[in-house]
């Protein structure tokens, strides 16, 4: 079964070398990446208010430090550059692997602007 893995770059509860060490299990085929200046929030909708709402709660336990471990949201990449990657990289993964698009297959091997190398 084809796996598209989309990750953020600054994901506090779930660091991109997590991402990266399911990706390394998974079969073939496989495509993983890496939204720059993204923390966990950037697969929501409402990416900033979400984002923000996250930073100011109080977490109990062993998750305690995860707001005040990240950054503000204008430090990192804007909700509508988020669903650009999320919708782009969908769609070409959907047509090259279903449609058996080539010009979807080169995008995702491109150094296109909506995405990032694989760390």
């Amino acid at each position: 079964m084809p796996t598209l893995f989309l990750a953020a770059a600054d994901d506090v509860p779930i660091p991109v070398a997590d991402v990266r060490a399911v990706f390394d299990r998974a079969p073939e085929p496989r495509r993983m990446f890496v939204l720059p200046r993204a923390d966990h929030q950037h697969f929501l909708d409402n990416v900033e208010a979400e984002h923000e709402a996250i930073r100011a709660m109080s977490f109990p336990g062993d998750t305690a430090w995860i707001p005040s471990a990240m950054v503000s949201i204008g430090e990192l990449a804007s909700g509508e550059q988020a669903h650009t990657f999320v919708r782009g990289l969908t769609l070409a993964d959907l047509d090259a692997t279903m449609r058996e698009s080539a010009a979807a297959e080169r995008f995702l091997a491109s150094d296109g602007p909506l995405k990032a190398s694989v760390p």
